[in-house]
């Protein structure tokens, strides 16, 4: 059954693979573009987690972690393997009222500290939503709102793609208020590379070259709507 979207304002990104690609370093605009790259200890890395609309209107999230100064290090496949089951356990929440016609994409990695590209991958499991229903206007998103122990340092992520079956009385159903602390519980948990790298969600400070790790989390019960702007900028 396809998807009935519910008029809205139209976002057609045209120019973000573009920006996309020049951002990350990455020169080709497909799937399984690898690098022979290793992260070491320390090494900031950052991916832009990339869904859209039947492939036409792009939404995500941009997300930052920091590898544990004691890691050994190792090879850009092996951290992106890792983080994207991580990605998966904090998307996986929303598949359910997400619409059918929401795609999950691909993940586009860049290791800040080095500055170079780490490799674009498609989503290990994740295809689609699951939803048959209408969907909200583009732009509509579930927020998430992530703190760290520096005032004024926080995070938002926004999951879009979410249908009209999630919203009761202009609010969040509980289902999806769930949902949306298992995201929140899941973006707190450390992931382990190999066998023993540590890597930890945070914010990269870019104007002074830290990161600061996420410690707690609140949601939001309205809809909230996600600004469109370039891919790689933001936590």
């Amino acid at each position: 059954m396809g998807t009935h979207r519910i008029p809205g304002p139209q976002h057609r990104v045209t120019q973000w693979p573009g920006v996309l690609y020049r951002l990350f370093g990455v020169l080709e605009s497909q799937q399984g573009v690898r690098n022979v790259g290793s992260y070491a200890a320390g090494d900031v890395v950052r991916a832009f987690a990339e869904l859209s609309y039947d492939g036409q209107i792009q939404f995500g999230n941009v997300f930052h972690w920091q590898v544990d100064g004691g890691a050994t290090g190792g090879t850009d496949d092996a951290f992106a393997a890792a983080a994207l089951a991580w990605l998966e356990t904090v998307y996986t929440n929303f598949k359910g009222p997400m619409v059918d016609n929401a795609k999950f994409e691909q993940v586009t990695f860049y290791n800040v500290t080095q500055d170079r590209p780490a490799g674009v991958y498609a989503w290990p499991t994740l295809v689609d939503g699951d939803s048959t229903g209408n969907a909200l206007p583009e732009g509509v998103a579930a927020l998430v709102v992530l703190y760290t122990d520096v005032k004024r340092v926080i995070g938002k992520k926004y999951f879009g793609g979410i249908g009209t079956v999630a919203l009761d009385d202009r609010v969040w159903d509980g289902s999806l208020q769930l949902a949306m602390q298992g995201a929140g519980s899941a973006m707190l948990s450390p992931f382990t590379v190999g066998a023993a790298d540590a890597v930890v969600h945070g914010i990269y400070r870019r104007s002074l070259g830290t990161f600061v790790q996420l410690r707690s989390y609140a949601i939001r019960a309205l809809p909230a709507y996600q600004r469109r702007r370039k891919p790689g900028v933001g936590s």
